[in-house]
């Protein structure tokens, strides 16, 4: 007769789990205790399999892309094909915890709180649930924590990225009080998260605002009314502005890439070759990828010697957004920017500010319709109309959004500084909750 094994019970679990103390990584507070992750999980599973339609009438599926920034948008998870007998057991829960066990979010966790949608998960994420000996937000909150990062980036346990398995994140080290203390720093972390929170609500507030001044600024810029003063001063008049369409306004150039199969072309590179990803500035300084002369001559890149204004022809972030931006000279572009050296009669910064104060006009007239790729109708944007002033009121404009934006962009800075500083707290929080300091 063969005899079943006997299932141990969470405390029998946990007790096996204990680290021996001469392998602890720090010191705890007594009636501490370092364990490994697998003494406190009462489940570790791997996701289901299958592809994401859009029939509803199947559960939701949800993926490591339908995880952003620790949230979950539900409207737009998909849905999957599953045998109604499978559905149970990959069933999303209140307090399951999941894991990215593949790719760029290797190691980041999210936990379910509250009802879902009937929803499975996919092969992608790894389910962990916890037994009753630890509260599952005390051990959400540890998946958060420097220490644990450093085990999965470091490798203490094993772990190296850009993957890791169900065997090797039970192998994590945690280190564990008793539960009422778990409650007791749980609701310690929450409290003062919340009031991080509410810093972080204040400055994506104070960033909006940054958009929406620079929008009026380069509005009033173009209308003319932010040198109203000035043309009284100098007794000129908004007669004296003229109405160019692009093509008139300078010399026109687009660009190219050289053979990726000749890695010649490419080895020791030094001439910026932009791409959209470089259009991120009102002024390019560098690029991420450069070419060399023999790639330029091989190609229909084109080497720009002299300053001009870039913009971004093809790429999905045309969808809210027409990047501009100047480059100093010496570069080359790739095939879906083009660019303009404007003619002796208007200032560079002058059409690079133009261009953004219709950015919203321009995607509504010349973006190609009926395709896959957001585009820019090259034909459309040539043809679009700009207003010139005289080349004394361009100076003046420039001269004033120069300064006003100056001081947004150290306001917008100072915002970035004090995000920087609170994720440093968050980080600290985290590590003092974990070494029983908090």
């Amino acid at each position: 007769m063969v005899r079943k094994k006997k299932q141990r019970t969470p405390e029998e679990q946990l007790e096996a789990a204990r680290v021996p103390r001469e392998e602890w990584p720090y010191e705890l507070p007594e009636g501490w205790t370092w364990v490994r992750l697998d003494g406190v999980l009462s489940d570790l599973q791997y996701g289901y399999t299958a592809k994401a339609i859009e029939d509803t009438s199947y559960p939701k599926f949800l993926r490591i892309t339908d995880i952003q920034d620790g949230q979950v948008n539900w409207e737009q998870v998909p849905y999957c094909v599953i045998d109604e007998d499978a559905v149970e057991k990959y069933k999303i829960e209140d307090g399951d915890i999941f894991f990215a066990r593949i790719g760029a979010t290797t190691g980041k966790s999210f936990m379910i709180r509250g009802k879902v949608p009937m929803s499975v998960f996919a092969s992608y994420l790894i389910r962990v649930r916890v037994t009753k000996v630890v509260d599952r937000r005390y051990v959400y909150a540890f998946f958060q924590s420097p220490h644990y990062w450093y085990q999965i980036s470091v490798g203490a346990a094993g772990i190296a990225q850009p993957g890791v398995n169900a065997n090797k994140l039970g192998k994590l080290l945690l280190p564990l009080p008793p539960l009422a203390e778990q409650h007791r720093i749980v609701q310690r972390i929450e409290s003062l998260f919340a009031k991080l929170d509410e810093a972080e609500e204040k400055l994506d507030a104070a960033e909006a605002l940054f958009v929406t001044r620079k929008a009026a600024l380069l509005r009033d810029a173009y209308s003319g009314s932010l040198t109203k003063k000035w043309r009284e001063i100098n007794q000129e008049s908004l007669e004296d502005w003229k109405t160019l369409p692009l093509k008139d306004c300078g010399t026109w150039f687009g660009g190219g890439t050289p053979n990726k199969a000749h890695p010649e072309y490419w080895e020791a590179g030094t001439i910026p070759w932009i791409t959209s990803k470089d259009v991120k500035t009102d002024i390019i300084e560098d690029t991420q990828i450069h070419i060399n002369w023999e790639g330029v001559e091989n190609s229909s890149a084109k080497f720009i010697k002299s300053p001009a204004l870039i913009f971004v022809m093809r790429s999905g972030i045309l969808r809210h957004s027409f990047p501009v931006a100047i480059s100093m000279g010496n570069f080359t572009v790739n095939q879906d920017l083009k660019g303009i050296l404007p003619n002796e009669k208007i200032l560079l910064k002058y059409l690079l500010y133009a261009m953004q104060a219709n950015e919203k006009n321009i995607l509504g007239c010349c973006m190609k319709n009926g395709i896959t790729v957001e585009s820019i109708n090259a034909d459309e944007l040539r043809v679009y109309e700009l207003k010139i002033p005289p080349l004394d009121e361009q100076r003046e404009i420039v001269r004033i959004l120069d300064r006003l934006l100056a001081r947004e962009r150290r306001a917008k800075e100072a915002v970035a500084a004090a995000r920087t500083h609170l994720k440093k707290l968050r980080a600290s929080i985290l590590a003092r909750a974990f070494r029983g300091e908090l």
